[in-house]
């Protein structure tokens, strides 16, 4: 056993941790399903900051709009917009640009420049 060296390494496509003589492999590559996943979470973290920053209450319902959106992100936001509307509380989630008076944010997404609206609405 002194002679012999042991030496775990991933293959492509993979991480792989090993403790204790438990080798667990992860699956890392991006689906189409899992990079639209990505997104939706990140434009809910991005909508609760720009709610924030407008001073708005987490329990206020608000209204939201996204300027900016190619047709992938328009596909993301149509699948996940249920999930999105419940996270965030919105009453409305759309595209196009923010109403006149609404708090206004930007962000970049994968690269994406997009314009963000948050207003309240009762």
């Amino acid at each position: 056993p002194e002679a012999v060296l042991v030496e775990s390494s991933s293959p492509e496509g993979y991480a792989v941790a090993e403790h204790n003589g438990v080798l667990v492999a992860l699956d890392t590559a991006l689906t189409p399903e899992l990079r639209a996943e990505g997104q939706a979470r990140e434009l809910v973290r991005s909508i609760q900051d720009a709610r924030k920053a407008a001073g708005l209450a987490i329990s206020d319902r608000i209204a939201v709009t996204v300027a900016g959106a190619d047709a992938a992100l328009a596909e993301t936001l149509a699948v996940w917009g249920a999930y999105l509307r419940t996270e965030t509380l919105a009453n409305s989630l759309e595209q196009g640009q923010p109403a006149a008076g609404a708090h206004v944010a930007t962000l970049d997404l994968d690269g994406q420049a997009l314009t963000l609206g948050i207003s309240k609405d009762d």
